[in-house]
């Protein structure tokens, strides 16, 4: 068998050359989160089973979530709106860029970065884009709103607080 690599000699430089085959290796390929959710029949088919009386419950949990949000006063609550977790929530588009969607209302079964799936009243799964996009919802007789431009970014990330390191002074004596 041949050896892949050859090497060469030019005034004073030594050179080496690998084959391409046996410079590149291909590791195990990487399953995309996605990918797999789709393949277990997960995603958007899952949630289409999904029906609006089964997600009271999740509602009622969000209720008692936003409620101890809304207890804590470290933050402004502007600040505390936009970093919300809106699962189990019951959101109303009240503007829109489409004007079809103004109105549309349900209980919030996932949030993307750019986009709300709602589960109406009548069972339907419907996909609401956060760009362009006003919500709105109703705790304790109180309406909240909610600019979708501002809340345009993956849910974990909204919340995450971010470290700010400090640097020590190097003294030099």
């Amino acid at each position: 068998m041949e050896n892949p690599s050859t090497s060469e000699y030019r005034g004073g430089e030594f050179n080496v050359h690998l084959d391409r085959t046996a410079r590149k290796k291909r590791g195990k390929p990487k399953n995309d989160l996605l990918n797999v959710i789709r393949r277990q029949g997960g995603g958007r088919k899952a949630f289409k089973d999904l029906k609006y009386d089964e997600l009271k419950p999740m509602y009622e949990l969000w209720c008692g979530y936003f409620k101890s949000v809304l207890e804590e006063v470290r933050e402004d609550l502007d600040q505390r709106l936009l970093k919300l977790d809106f699962h189990g929530s019951i959101l109303m588009v009240s503007t829109a860029d489409n004007p079809s969607m103004i109105g549309l209302n349900g209980i919030v079964v996932y949030e993307s970065k750019k986009t709300f799936q709602l589960i109406t009243r009548k069972n339907k799964l419907i996909v609401i884009p956060k760009q362009g996009t006003t919500f709105q919802f109703v705790f304790q007789k109180k309406v909240y709103t909610i600019f979708g431009d501002a809340i345009q970014q993956q849910p974990y990330l909204r919340g995450k607080r971010v470290k700010h390191r400090a640097t020590l002074p190097f003294l030099l004596k």
